[in-house]
This record gives structure tokens, sequence and C-alpha cells, in this order.
């Protein structure tokens, strides 16, 4: 790290300034005196791009870029172009049927996983989840009683 980047606050010219770290600690008890000195502060386990490198411990001001951050953009436009070629493989596949059943669930026609239409995670409205499948919803339908 660069010490040069973060020796004063840009915001109130403080000396008082922590690098942050992100993640989980393997050894809370090694950064102890670290947090202690106001040399660190823990910035948590999430992280994206807008996550800041330092801490001024007088003002709170945050700045910088965390390297982690970086790397997380980095994952985050990967999966985001990853998704897309995922989209256009599944809208050339088309419009597949699935039927629902009594429960609200239905087995997706192209990677045959059973998933629920109720929740977010497995349904957008439009597609399957997993697999970005367009699907078609055929309406639970109780069979009408036999006439005799």
């Amino acid at each position: 790290m660069n010490r040069d980047l973060r020796e004063t606050c840009p915001s109130c010219a403080s000396l008082r300034v922590a690098s942050i770290f992100y993640g989980l600690p393997e050894d809370i008890s090694a950064l102890k005196p670290l947090i202690d000195a106001g040399t660190i502060i823990l910035g948590g386990c999430s992280i994206d791009f807008r996550s800041p490198a330092f801490h001024c411990c007088l003002c709170h001001h945050e700045w910088g870029i965390a390297p982690e951050a970086v790397a997380s953009e980095h994952r985050y436009i990967q999966t985001l172009a990853e998704r897309a070629v995922a989209i256009e493989q599944a809208d050339q596949r088309g419009i597949l049927i699935s039927q629902v059943n009594k429960n609200g669930y239905c087995k997706c026609p192209h990677c045959g996983r059973s998933f629920s239409t109720r929740y977010q995670m497995s349904w957008d409205g439009v597609r399957h989840t997993s697999c970005l499948g367009r699907v078609d919803l055929l309406p639970f339908r109780e069979s009408a009683p036999e006439h005799t």
C-alpha cells in the first residue's frame, strides 16, 4: 500500500487516517493492535466498486478505491458479460412451455430443474433464473371430474 496516498485526509487535512480492511479476518487478535492504534478499521465483508480504501478518524471522510473493489468490479463486469451471452443463447432457443402444478412449481423444459414460480430467486416472471430460459407457464388446472 502506498502510504503517501493516505498521509492526510483530503477533507480536513488530519493525519489520523486508517486503511480500511475488507473481508473476514482469519485472526482478529493479530489486527486488534492496529485497530486500537487507529491505523486500520474493518470495512466488512461486502465490497463493490465504490468501496473506499481510507478513512479519516477525525472527520470520518472516506476516499480512494480499495484494491479489492477493483477486483470486485472486474468480476461484476465479467458476470454481466457472461449473463448477456447466456440470455442471447436462451433467446435463440425460443420460448419454452411448462405446466405449473398445484403447488406453484414447474419443470424447466431446457435444464430440467423444478422451480417455484413464487420466488424471484428461481423465476423472474419471464425467465427461469438458473438457465435464463424464457418459459411460458400454463396455469394449473384440476382434472375435470369424469361424467358417468
